[in-house]
């Protein structure tokens, strides 16, 4: 059964209510009828925005919430930013500090007949004002690939003081360089961006070694360059910041990408960045427990263009501060004295 309002149509199944925009698509066993009309004193009426999305009618029942969109029908048990703000909770009180499901079970959340792009859009807008980051981003996701929800540490940023700025000639140089191997790339392109970027030799430290492991066995394992917060070349009582990690030219720009990963994870840098000589980008470590943070890209043919959000983000200075943001972050809350 139903009842009519305008051009809104309210139905009840079981403990469920629904209301439904446009025109009614009577494909629920509707056990009873709710009386809704203007004068209804559970009835809220009238034009409302929620969160991005237009709505012409907001229906509230007990704790249940009906929204009526333009384009279209559709049936909402809850309100959108309601489910947002609950992963939210559920990411901030996990141990993991992200959550995991399938696309398709996280679609049915939202109970959308269609997943269509303006919705997808509205979620995906949802999700950023929360600060949640989903991986794979949603308009890439198949119905059943995992979806990753984090809440990521982006970093300090600091502004790019103009006086470091390169002259617009060793831009032409960068860009006009002829490279081939890993070590031409880690020698005649990513040492000098570094030293632009504020790093001096001592903070420099190439071919650097480490232990890993692998299982019950150890693995010995060396880093194209590990850059510093000072001299001390040390991941325990020293300050990695940027873990450098360089392919030869030609390889794409995720050649390395899962080797870098592996590394950081054993060496906690605040970033790690990987190149072919010809594309770099760089990745916000988030210490193994949720999926990394790519935060920039850039190639080096247009490096002048990339360079001040470069230095913004690996200058020492705002690359310390954030490494130690998220080493107090990953420790969680101190106990009271």
């Amino acid at each position: 059964m139903q009842c009519r309002s305008g051009r809104s149509v309210c139905w009840s199944a079981g403990n469920t209510s629904r209301f439904l925009y446009g025109s009614a698509l009577p494909r629920l066993r509707v056990a009873s009828v709710v009386k809704a009309s203007q004068g209804n004193p559970g009835v809220l009426a009238g034009p409302s925005v929620v969160k991005g999305l237009k709505a012409d009618q907001v229906w509230r029942y007990g704790q249940k919430r009906h929204i009526a969109g333009r384009a279209g029908w559709m049936v909402m048990d809850r309100d959108p930013a309601e489910i947002v703000a609950t992963l939210r909770r559920s990411i901030e009180l996990g141990q993991r500090k992200s959550r995991r499901m399938r696309a398709h079970r996280f679609k049915d959340l939202f109970s959308f007949q269609a997943w269509s792009p303006a919705r997808r859009e509205m979620v995906g807008k949802l999700l950023s004002d929360e600060g949640i980051v989903v991986q794979p981003p949603l308009e890439q996701a198949g119905r059943d690939d995992w979806l990753v929800f984090s809440i990521p540490a982006l970093g300090v940023r600091t502004a790019a003081p103009a006086e470091r700025r390169p002259t617009a000639a060793w831009f032409a140089d960068m860009a006009g360089l002829r490279l081939g191997s890993e070590r031409e790339v880690e020698m005649h392109f990513v040492s000098p961006l570094f030293e632009q970027l504020g790093y001096c030799e001592e903070q420099e430290a190439a071919g650097f070694g480490f232990v890993m492991w692998e299982g019950v066995r150890q693995h010995h394992a060396e880093a194209d360059l590990l850059y510093f917060a000072t001299e001390l070349h040390d991941v325990v009582k020293g300050d990695p910041l940027v873990l450098v990690e360089c392919k030869a030219v030609g390889k794409g720009p995720d050649a390395g990408l899962g080797q870098a990963r592996s590394y950081a994870y054993w060496l906690k840098p605040a970033y790690y960045l990987v190149t072919d000589g010809d594309y770099l980008t760089v990745w916000n470590y988030q210490g193994g427990a949720v999926p990394d943070v790519q935060v920039c890209e850039a190639r080096r043919a247009t490096l002048n263009e990339k360079f001040d959000e470069l230095q913004a983000v690996l200058n020492p200075q705002a690359a310390l501060a954030t490494r130690q943001q998220k080493i107090k972050l990953l420790s969680g809350p101190q106990p009271p004295c």
